[in-house]
């Protein structure tokens, strides 16, 4: 079948702030008084939903605020960091999105929060390139299950013959191909990685 559409993971795709993600986190359990550097250094983390990282932090780390408190203030860190510093974009990415939104249908599907989505979106000004955009807040399963990616088909109304994602996590490979979509493991660079147009 030919391609349709291209579904975007957000962090480590088209913004490269998983170290920010990283650092919001450190900043949160340094403020419980528990150092946590590793953590800057774990694979297992990438990808992952901010949800199931709260709920295995509160228990591994047997702290004492409920997961949901954790992960609200995790995202403010967050957000107070996206605010305040110039994020670091891949090279080429937006030439690629330009190319690829005059040819097919180009959606964002990321397990970070609607807010955190829509506030890299908008400080990168990329807000009006995509058709639509599904974030961790539209599904109750994240990556590594496919849930996203399934809700993203049905929005597309394409079969996953008819879709490639571009990923940069294990979790977010996983999804996809569960979903039964063609992945592109992405290296940071849309210039070398991408020769279809």
């Amino acid at each position: 079948m030919a391609l349709k559409a291209i579904f975007f993971d957000m962090d480590g795709v088209l913004v490269l702030s998983e170290p920010l993600h990283c650092r919001a986190w450190v900043e949160l359990l340094h403020m419980q008084n528990i150092e946590y550097p590793d953590f800057f250094r774990q694979e297992e983390y990438v990808g992952v939903s901010d949800n199931a990282i709260a709920s295995e932090f509160a228990k591994k780390l047997e702290l004492n605020e409920l997961p949901e408190i954790l992960l609200e203030k995790k995202q403010q860190f967050f957000l107070n960091m996206i605010r305040s510093v110039k994020l670091e974009a891949p090279i080429g990415r937006n030439q690629f999105l330009e190319k690829s939104r005059s040819k097919y249908l180009i959606a964002v599907v990321s397990s970070s929060s609607k807010m955190e989505v829509e506030a890299i979106l908008n400080k990168e000004e990329l807000n009006g390139l995509f058709d639509f955009i599904i974030t961790g807040d539209d599904v109750i399963n994240h990556k590594p299950l496919p849930d996203a990616y399934l809700l993203a088909l049905e929005k597309a109304g394409v079969t996953p013959d008819e879709a490639i994602a571009i990923e940069d996590s294990r979790s977010g490979i996983v999804a996809a191909k569960k979903a039964g979509i063609e992945v592109i493991n992405f290296d940071g660079n849309f210039e070398s990685a991408f020769t279809f147009f």
